[in-house]
């Protein structure tokens, strides 16, 4: 049974009263010009209760007066089913007419009671007055039980003065019991709850695996990822690969092998390149190609090794490594001519070093190469540093992280053990290039946010099978683990992990790792999707806004409508700007709103729309999948932030 109510109710508000045992008012639907509401059009009675069809736009504005011979029962009037279906243009009409009916006295039995119009018959008048006019009902007060019951309500007289409809009572409701929301406003559904849910459970296991992971290598040396830059025949893989030899993560026997391979092709000054190029192709030609990755360390460090090509042609492949690097070395020749090939407006050095810079390194170390060929000379030296240092410094590079290192990197002096007085550089009294290594600051880790890790290479492992290789930028993963891939959606099961050559439980933020996959297509991998928990997974974006910063390259202003090439991580994608919100030539100037265009050497605010959905985050949550690089016609135009993201599935915006 349910409860006795009494509940005042006034028909000349925008609301109607829904006539169920909850007592919830809901607000009456809009009306057109005419002053009616058509939106479902006519409506039946029940030919069985010999009832009538009567149109709602005329029900709306005729008393029930109005309206002879016709026969209408006050079952015949639809009740709304739901609150939903009540809160139509409709209901209000229908509750107006149910209250008329029981208003009016019944024509048969002269009773104005509730009761006397359950089954009785209602004659009224057929002609419709020249004007509708609806008649105020001013205050009727029921009582009784809810719609349905046996008991009848009792209806008073109308009231002398309008009333608006009672206010919601502000009492918490008994416990067991389902409250109802506040007007306009929607409570959280299941899947709302389902996804948080899933969420703090993915942080929770991302913390629990990080606190493994922390506890059992507390004593291990901290770890970071190191790129090689430089201009073309720098000399880059040549010193990498004497730091690799004198680190100890290559034998003299290998090393042996590759001079006397390298000395049948007519290229015996590139046995320590070989080390790193491990391409048939960057071996014939001399060039480095792709990114080389090797392992080594230091007394207090361990270091991934990522060698970057140097050439034009291959600057995609360096950004994909630059965007997994923590600190970097930029190699330069000290022989004449050569640096100031680099260093000239089409030569690598500076872009590589704003790449790297935007990407998010903020360590730097300049390794000077091939003192050998200039007698180890100190002006020299000096020569390069006075030229290098204010750039670095207006790319954004700090004074106290940055260390200029002479080198030789054929000759292995200042590389593992400073020259001696023989060579001419006794004058240098600095750190060797292990030691700079070793000086690197510790970097800090995302491991508190769930796992992501960006597909950098898909290839077929000795040890693993077919595998996906990249850098865990947050959280920890581990054998067994279910997570997902994006932008794909589709979830799988991490079956092994290795890192650094060897097969472990689990990996944390920082390594660099080779996973195999189960329980996905291999066939479906591609470089550029994200490894992510699948309580939380990463955003999949189609529209960002973004704040840019414009190069000196850009040779033409950005327009509403340019088209360039997106870089992400190792992800490149046809991206168009179709919006310019601000534009700003500098600090300390004014910043037009809505320009006509942004300029090179200038900032702005612009928005960005992709060819296709990739995985993107906001800066401020996720810094990693928050940058990014614009280029056009084989050069860097432009390096963005992501504030803002406008359209995005798979993941909260």
């Amino acid at each position: 049974m349910s409860k006795r109510r009494e509940r005042d109710v006034s028909f000349d508000e925008d609301y109607y009263y829904d006539d169920f045992d909850d007592g919830s008012w809901s607000p009456g639907g809009p009306r057109n010009s005419q002053g009616n509401n058509n939106s479902r059009g006519d409506e039946m009675l029940s030919p069985n209760s010999r009832s009538y069809v009567y149109d709602r736009s005329r029900a709306a504005g005729a008393t029930l007066e109005d309206f002879s011979p016709a026969v209408v029962t006050l079952s015949d009037v639809p009740k709304t089913r739901s609150r939903s279906e009540g809160a139509d243009a409709g209901g209000k009409e229908v509750r107006s007419l149910r209250a008329e009916m029981e208003r009016v006295p019944n024509a048969t039995t002269g009773h104005s009671s509730h009761a006397s119009f359950i089954g009785k018959v209602v004659r009224v008048s057929a002609t419709p007055p020249a004007k509708f006019a609806v008649p105020k009902v001013q205050r009727i007060p029921f009582t009784g039980k809810a719609q349905g019951s046996d008991t009848p309500r009792s209806v008073s007289a109308p009231a002398s003065t309008p009333a608006k409809p009672p206010k919601p009572s502000k009492t918490p409701p008994p416990s067991g019991t389902k409250q109802q929301g506040k007007r306009g406003g929607r409570s959280k559904s299941p899947a709302s709850r389902g996804e948080n849910k899933e969420a703090m459970a993915a942080a929770k296991r991302s913390k629990e695996r990080m606190a493994k992971a922390e506890a059992s290598g507390s004593s291990v040396k901290p770890l970071f990822s190191m790129i090689v830059i430089g201009h073309v025949d720098a000399g880059k893989s040549t010193l990498m690969g004497n730091v690799l030899l004198q680190a100890g993560a290559v034998s003299q026997g290998l090393l042996h092998k590759y001079r006397k391979a390298a000395k049948e092709l007519g290229k015996a000054s590139f046995a320590y390149a070989w080390v790193l190029d491990e391409h048939e192709e960057e071996r014939s030609r001399g060039v480095t190609m792709d990114v080389g990755v090797k392992r080594f360390e230091t007394d207090h460090r361990r270091v991934t090794l990522l060698d970057a090509p140097g050439h034009r042609d291959f600057i995609p492949n360096m950004i994909t490594g630059a965007a997994q690097a923590d600190v970097a070395i930029l190699v330069v020749a000290a022989q004449t001519g050569e640096f100031e090939a680099g260093f000239q407006e089409n030569g690598q050095t500076k872009e590589h070093a704003l790449l790297v810079r935007y990407l998010g390194v903020g360590q730097l170390v300049v390794a000077i190469n091939k003192m050998d060929t200039c007698d180890w000379s100190k002006d020299r030296f000096d020569d390069i540093v006075a030229q290098l240092a204010p750039f670095l410094k207006i790319v954004g590079f700090k004074a106290e992280n940055i260390r200029f290192v002479p080198v030789s990197g054929f000759t292995g002096a200042n590389v593992g053990a400073r020259p001696s007085e023989e060579a001419g550089g006794s004058w240098y009294g600095g750190p060797t290039i292990l030691e700079a290594i070793d000086g690197f600051n510790a970097v800090g880790r995302p491991s508190h946010k769930p796992f992501r890790m960006c597909i950098a290479d898909v290839y077929r492992s000795h040890a693993l099978g077919d595998a996906v290789g990249g850098k865990i930028e947050a959280g920890a993963v581990g054998k067994g683990d279910k997570i997902q891939v994006s932008p794909l959606g589709e979830k799988c099961t991490v079956k092994g992990v290795m890192s650094h050559g060897e097969i472990v439980e689990f990996a944390r933020a920082g390594e660099n790792v080779e996973i195999r996959l189960n329980g996905i297509d291999h066939e479906k991998l591609s470089t550029g999707n994200m490894l992510c928990d699948p309580g939380a997974p990463v955003p999949v974006v189609s529209k960002f806004e973004a704040k840019i910063i414009t190069l000196d390259a850009l040779r033409i202003p950005i327009l509403m409508g340019s088209q360039f090439t997106m870089h992400l991580q190792s992800v490149e994608c046809p991206a168009v700007v179709f919006k310019l919100l601000t534009a700003s030539r500098g600090k300390g100037k004014s910043e037009k709103k809505n320009p006509r265009c942004i300029r090179k050497n200038a900032s702005g605010t612009v928005q960005i729309k992709l060819q296709r959905a990739v995985c993107i985050e906001k800066y401020d949550d996720f810094r990693p999948l928050g940058r990014f690089l614009l280029r056009s016609g084989g050069v860097t135009v432009a390096a963005g932030l992501v504030t803002r993201i406008l359209e995005c599935r798979g993941g909260p915006p």
